[in-house]
């Protein structure tokens, strides 16, 4: 199960509108001896990598992301010095589903193994009316494969 409050689920499905109508993301976190994630904003550099690149880097920002380097190694160094965790990574799809994609599964994994074997992935769909839903996944061990958990949003 995923834990989000309803104040860090509003401030995802917020940064999916704003960044519409290219993908949103960022890294979860949780406090030591808590369960509750919260939302760390990341910077999709999907467009700027595409744009040098674009056989490594298929597709514009509207449909695929990449977390910048930068933002990743400042949250992860905050979260490690406050004795939190990571408990997963966020992304939005526009003007789709909230599903685990193919490519979402490659992007997950180091080869053969899940690179964060116990990180939830939220997914948010997100449209061009600003409705948005969001459904999470984890690796399975006994099935070698992301399936959908329980996401559970609390006051």
């Amino acid at each position: 199960m995923l834990r989000l409050d309803r104040a860090g689920v509003a401030a995802i499905c917020g940064q999916a509108r704003e960044e519409y109508p290219a993908e949103c993301c960022g890294i979860l976190s949780a406090a030591a001896g808590s369960d509750l994630s919260r939302a760390h904003r990341c910077t999709n550099i999907q467009d700027q990598l595409h744009a040098r690149a674009p056989v490594e880097y298929p597709g514009r920002s509207g449909q695929a992301y990449y977390v910048d380097p930068g933002d990743q190694f400042r949250i992860f160094t905050q979260i490690e010095r406050s004795g939190g965790r990571i408990t997963g990574f966020y992304h939005s799809h526009v003007d789709g589903a909230a599903h685990f994609s193919d490519e979402d599964r490659r992007r997950a994994m180091l080869g053969d193994d899940p690179a964060f074997p116990d990180a939830a992935y939220l997914v948010v769909a997100i449209d061009g009316n600003g409705r948005c839903g969001h459904r999470a996944y984890r690796w399975q061990p006994a099935t070698r494969t992301h399936a959908e958990i329980q996401v559970e949003v609390v006051s």
